[in-house]
């Protein structure tokens, strides 16, 4: 799978790192969070379903930082506010298809790829 067509496939590993923290403040309503997760050159996961407009952070083959305040105004809605900010090593985040592509080497690529971006969410969760 993660190599080019005109290539003969060979066995490539890949790793996904995953961390983060979250504070509740003394109002026990208001959550604070920070998450990182960093994926390899050959990195892929099964999230093609995914609906972020920027595809799933940890499908990401680099660096990816999210921070949010999530604050729950009435017992059963959650609002939530966060910044998601991807920094892009190789192409092919979130693809299986092709061998990766150092992002640093400027290659030729057949398909639009980042070398980061960043994404602001509002967002309301509301249970009946």
């Amino acid at each position: 799978l993660f190599c080019d067509p005109y290539e003969v496939p060979d066995e490539e590993d890949g790793y996904m790192v995953y961390v983060g923290g979250r504070y509740t403040l003394p109002n026990n309503k208001t959550k604070i969070g920070l998450e990182y997760n960093h994926g390899s050159e050959y990195w892929f996961n099964f999230a093609h379903a995914e609906d972020d407009i920027i595809g799933a952070k940890t499908a990401t083959r680099g660096d990816v930082w999210e921070a949010y305040v999530a604050h729950r105004p009435y017992k059963r809605m959650t609002v939530k506010l966060s910044y998601t900010h991807y920094l892009y090593d190789y192409s092919g985040s979130g693809w299986h298809v092709g061998a990766p592509q150092d992002l640093d080497d400027d290659p030729i690529l057949g398909y639009v790829t980042y070398d980061e971006a960043s994404v602001i969410t509002l967002s309301m969760m509301a249970r009946f």
